[in-house]
């Protein structure tokens, strides 16, 4: 199950969408500092073709189990998402591009990094 403090709220559902946005009872989450592909982009590996977007997205799923996420906002978008700070476990989501942290480990173990471009 995953859950949402924000203001002292607990979400009652959150989706994974993409590789770098949540759906947070019904509102849309852009994670800060975060860069995935896109659903439906195409990328190569070892000369296959592979939606590299659905490979990130379920990366993410898999960080973060069945982890407490935590967002903070920071501000709204183009598009009119809320963008935010979230975390699973203290570890910050955006940032595990670009740091060894226990996310960036995760995906190591995973031997997955399509969250990042």
């Amino acid at each position: 199950m995953f859950f949402l403090i924000t203001d002292s709220v607990l979400a009652e559902e959150l989706h994974v969408t993409d590789g770098d946005s949540l759906r947070i009872d019904g509102e849309r989450i852009r994670l800060w500092g975060m860069d995935a592909p896109e659903l439906g982009q195409k990328c190569q590996k070892l000369g296959v073709s592979y939606d590299c977007g659905i490979t990130a997205r379920e990366a993410l799923i898999s960080l973060i189990g069945n982890s407490q996420v935590k967002c903070e906002k920071v501000n709204t978008d183009r598009y009119r998402r809320t963008v935010a700070r979230c975390s699973v476990d203290g570890a910050d989501l955006g940032g595990l591009c670009d740091g060894p942290g226990r996310l960036g480990a995760r995906l190591r173990a995973l031997q997955q990094r399509p969250l990042c471009r």
